[in-house]
């Protein structure tokens, strides 16, 4: 839960660039406050042992803490760098506010010290070109206290069209985007994702879009041309049609395009089956 913070996102004006890899940052404004719960909805999700709060403060201010055991308080220096609140206790809570109007807020961490945390960065509707946005500066103060191994780049289908087959201009802009990750992120390999099947539907029959190809050609020419990995997500469907058999199996929503949850579980284990064999050889 939060409250007092005003959004910024990818492609929205804003007076700083403040923009990290999640393509979003929050400045406070009316005593800002966020909660966080552990979940029991899944595995592993209950209870974590590091909590940080990293964020900018041009004017300087306090920031209150709580991990459980009440609110402790935080005297913060005004500065034009990431600054960041750490606590190393295993804890199914946290909670943050300040009264620092102008705080801008970069994000909440919660991870163990064993095992693969993934960060979930959902930009809706972004066709991946607004990466190029990312402020190096911020990414590399960011990397003192959070630091990527691996950057998985999901885009594409946002891009598509029904009539177009020539994404030349969006590969030349991907490459673009990866090298400029690549500079903001030098410790990370980069991963490039091809566009899933899509489909549309002729009279009763439901096909696959027929520019889908044309966009998936362009984007391992991308990946080639920008030296990062590359895979094919919509041959590990199944290739052409398969979102015929996905969508009869419930594994798509009814738009042909966004996978449910059921079958984002089932692509989410075809592709780390492939990750793994490919660590392996």
């Amino acid at each position: 839960r939060a409250s007092g913070w005003d959004i910024t996102l990818f492609g929205e004006k804003a007076k700083i660039n403040y923009f990290a890899l999640s393509g979003v940052f929050c400045t406070a404004s009316n005593n800002a406050r966020s909660s966080y719960r552990g979940s029991t909805s899944l595995k592993y999700l209950e209870q974590w042992d590091n909590s940080k709060f990293l964020f900018i403060s041009p004017k300087g201010g306090t920031i209150h803490v709580n991990t459980g055991d009440g609110w402790k308080q935080f005297l913060v220096r005004a500065s034009k760098d990431v600054q960041c609140i750490s606590t190393n206790k295993n804890t199914g809570k946290f909670e943050i506010k300040t009264t620092s109007n102008g705080l801008v807020g970069l994000g909440v961490w919660l991870y163990d010290d064993s095992g693969i945390s993934v960060d979930c960065m959902s930009l809706r509707g972004n066709s991946g070109l607004t990466h190029a946005g990312v402020n190096k500066t911020i990414a590399h103060q960011m990397s003192e206290y959070i630091d990527y191994d691996l950057i998985i780049m999901e885009y594409g289908l946002n891009a598509l069209t029904a009539t177009c087959k020539d994404y030349t201009f969006y590969a030349d802009y991907m490459v673009k985007v990866v090298n400029h990750l690549r500079h903001c992120y030098p410790n990370a390999d980069i991963l490039m994702l091809g566009g899933g099947d899509r489909g549309v539907k002729k009279g009763t029959e439901i096909c696959s879009m027929a520019t889908i190809s044309s966009l998936i050609v362009s984007q391992r020419e991308a990946a080639r041309r920008a030296q990062c990995l590359f895979w094919d997500t919509r041959e590990a469907m199944g290739g052409n049609n398969a979102i015929v058999s996905w969508c009869n199996n419930n594994d798509v929503n009814k738009d042909y395009i966004h996978l449910s949850t059921k079958g984002g579980e089932r692509l989410a284990k075809i592709f780390v089956e492939s990750l793994l064999n490919s660590l392996d050889e």
